[in-house]
């Protein structure tokens, strides 16, 4: 898989056009997605992200159902999912002394190692020019009919330009943070994320289970890729981390939930993300998009930011593609709609989740009613894995 690196693009590369339809910022699902649909719709794009790939992320990889048809309806999962997954149908909830487990629609899970790495070659393979190990960030808007990014790679800067660019680096919004037409709201006490990719072969978390661990710390979940290593990701209490190192917070969530710890936990690489639930005040400005992450964030459940990820390259591409060659304001007015009926929207049961697991009365009271009613816990895990109605999709322009 490391081998394309090698094809990849460079600022410097001879030949490299200034300007394009479209610059991509940002090489995750969201961002890899967007770029190839746009290429496939005839867009020159560029598609550019701060690190080299492969490379880790903090992230259960769950592809949920939403994700998954997604995915299916444009021809994409067998070849970027591929043998390196899972397939998972139940989740397993632990705390406050209970356990209970309950369905999943069938879904998958990876590593987003390779996974990210063949959304990429995917877009490239449509047509995208990838640039990779090149920070990027949008300048203030100077000219109405572009916007210019300056692009850095080996203490080397380069600058281009593109009717449209498209911000999908994740959290951090490092590419417009600068920016004053997109203020950002974050919640006072969001927790942060932190997770590791753990070697571990044992039959104590099985493929067809994810687990959630649920303490007074914060809560773990955990999900088998293979059969060697497993998926760990946790949103834990920001201050935890002043004095203690990642692996040993995720180490008390375990044992104060009475659960044994997975093998190679404490050894394992870890990984940190800005606060989780955040938010910014606009989806959407002179000729700049923000899709993803970027473009808002609650704490993550069965799913939900992959599937979101998704949704939001399929339904901002034909908004894009339609900018590129007719851009007016209300190009970006129609994506802060759609992204609000259809994304941000369906984030209201992750808030509600995230509201009950910081308070271990809740979660007990959760926990007995939906092992008493399963019908409860059915419709809350339906409301955050099954797609809309397919006639709805169709309308936002994701199916």
């Amino acid at each position: 898989m490391n081998a394309i690196e090698t094809s990849f693009a460079s600022p410097n590369d001879s030949g490299l056009p200034n300007e394009w339809d479209v610059i991509v910022i940002g090489a995750g699902p969201a961002g890899s997605l967007t770029a190839r649909q746009l290429a496939l719709a005839g867009q020159e794009v560029l598609l550019l992200d701060a690190k080299a790939f492969p490379r880790d992320k903090v992230c259960g990889g769950y592809l949920n159902p939403r994700a998954v048809r997604v995915l299916e309806s444009i021809d994409l999962l067998s070849k970027v999912a591929g043998e390196n997954c899972s397939v998972t149908c139940e989740i397993e909830l632990i705390a406050s002394g209970q356990r209970a487990r309950f369905s999943l629609p069938p879904g998958r899970v990876i590593g987003r190692p390779t996974f990210d790495l063949a959304l990429v070659q995917s877009a490239q393979a449509a047509g995208v020019t990838v640039m990779t190990g090149a920070p990027a960030v949008v300048e203030a808007s100077q000219h109405y009919s572009s916007r210019t990014v300056t692009v850095t790679h080996n203490n080397t800067r380069q600058s281009y330009r593109a009717r449209i660019v498209v911000c999908a680096d994740g959290l951090a919004r490092t590419s417009i943070r600068h920016l004053t037409e997109f203020p950002i709201d974050t919640v006072p006490d969001s927790r942060v994320g932190i997770g590791a990719i753990v070697n571990d072969d044992s039959e104590r978390w099985p493929a067809s289970e994810i687990t959630m661990v649920v303490a007074r710390h914060g809560y773990v979940g955990i999900s088998r890729i293979n059969d060697t290593q497993l998926n760990v990701a946790a949103a834990v209490e920001p201050t935890a981390l002043a004095h203690t190192a990642p692996a040993e917070i995720a180490a008390q969530v375990f044992m104060d939930a009475g659960v044994p710890l997975p093998k190679n936990l404490k050894s394992a690489t870890w990984r940190g993300t800005p606060p989780l639930t955040s938010n910014p005040r606009h989806v959407a400005s002179q000729r700049v998009f923000l899709v993803g992450d970027a473009a808002g964030y609650v704490e993550p459940f069965t799913g939900e930011g992959m599937s979101a990820a998704f949704e939001s390259a399929m339904a901002i591409t034909p908004i894009i593609a339609q900018a590129v060659h007719d851009w007016a304001p209300a190009r970006g007015q129609q994506w802060q709609e759609t992204h609000r009926r259809i994304i941000r929207n369906r984030g209201t049961t992750c808030r509600k989740l995230a509201w009950v697991l910081r308070r271990p009365w809740a979660t007990s009271l959760a926990m007995t009613a939906c092992r008493t009613m399963p019908a409860i816990a059915a419709r809350v895990i339906a409301n955050t894995t099954q797609s809309l109605p397919a006639s709805s999709l169709k309308v936002a322009g994701i199916l």
